[in-house]
């Protein structure tokens, strides 16, 4: 048993952390004070602390980029097993998320939804259409909108 300098109560040695500088070997705090703390922190310098991680991420983009892509290839199976059980156990929320990812392609007339229309009834894929149609459907259907709004 130790006592926590920061909150004064008796824990046990597994709730502090190792430090191989002090006598014992442990850290003076907690793990529950030291967590307690770093939130405290956080939320005082959110601002400071939240451009310090745009800025590395801006300045880090591409190496970021490449170790997530790295990552996702090596656990694809895993990942992808997660996914599943997840959307098993939550398929109301899966299900309405899906309806507003549509309605949101729908409204905002997105290249994806487009392409979606011109190929359905068709044999022709999503990358045979040239970005001059997508263009003049997204017009069509824009000026049918307006007609039925103001009819």
């Amino acid at each position: 048993m130790k006592i926590c300098c920061k909150c004064k109560t008796e824990k046990n040695l597994h709730s502090f952390g190792k430090k191989a500088g002090e006598a014992d070997g442990l850290q003076r705090r907690c793990k529950e004070c030291r967590i307690n703390e770093g939130k405290e922190r956080r939320h005082k310098h959110r601002e400071k602390l939240n451009s310090y991680d745009r800025d590395y991420r801006e300045k880090n983009r591409l190496r970021i980029k490449l170790t997530l892509s790295q990552y996702y290839t090596k656990h694809i199976n895993i990942l992808v097993e997660q996914a599943t059980n997840w959307r098993k156990q939550n398929l109301d929320r899966y299900n309405e998320s899906a309806r507003i990812r549509s309605r949101r392609h729908t409204i905002n007339l997105t290249d994806s939804h487009i392409k979606r229309l011109l190929t359905q009834r068709t044999h022709i894929t999503t990358s045979e259409i040239p970005q001059a149609l997508i263009e003049l459907k997204r017009i069509e259907i824009s000026i049918n909108r307006l007609i039925e709004e103001t009819e």
